[in-house]
């Protein structure tokens, strides 16, 4: 039986899903509950920290409770390539954070991250490995340092 994955139209995901080999149904990120309360599809990958808020809005669908997609991918944020200061700047401010403990302390203890973790039981789950062939060397070597990822999912990239 195929699973159909619905995922959207613009977000690097859909590609990393397609050349796993499963289907994906694309469209807008603001109709794919509404697709997935259709039964338009399966199967709607969520982040670790997203469900929780969005579950209570939909109908008839449950957050899977024993299996969890890892690959190796990045959030990012951006600054003006010619504010060369406010890189520095971050870049250090973010790397004392990580040196002295307090970046791992407002992960665990920022709401959004806690009851993330908390609730998604990221430990408890069996997840199902998938590679991203679209990641540049850069990022994969980042993720491949456990200094900048969460624990838990830095032992399910390490062996990606």
């Amino acid at each position: 039986m195929d699973l159909f994955i619905g995922s959207g139209i613009d977000w690097p995901d859909t590609k990393i899903y397609e050349k796993n080999g499963f289907i994906v149904v694309t469209s807008v990120a603001t109709l794919l509950p509404r697709m997935l309360e259709e039964k338009r599809f399966e199967l709607f990958p969520r982040a670790l920290h997203e469900p929780w808020a969005e579950l209570p809005n939909l109908k008839g669908v449950v957050v899977e409770p024993r299996f969890a997609f890892c690959y190796p991918t990045a959030m990012y944020f951006f600054v003006n390539k010619h504010n060369t200061r406010l890189k520095a700047r971050l870049t250090y401010g973010l790397q004392k954070a990580i040196d002295d403990g307090s970046f791992d302390r407002l992960f665990t203890a920022h709401p959004i991250t806690r009851d993330a973790i908390r609730l998604g039981k990221f430990n408890e789950r069996q997840t199902l490995k998938l590679q991203n062939p679209e990641l540049s060397a850069r990022t994969r070597d980042v993720l491949m340092n456990a200094r900048y990822v969460w624990a838990p999912l830095h032992r399910c990239l390490s062996t990606i």
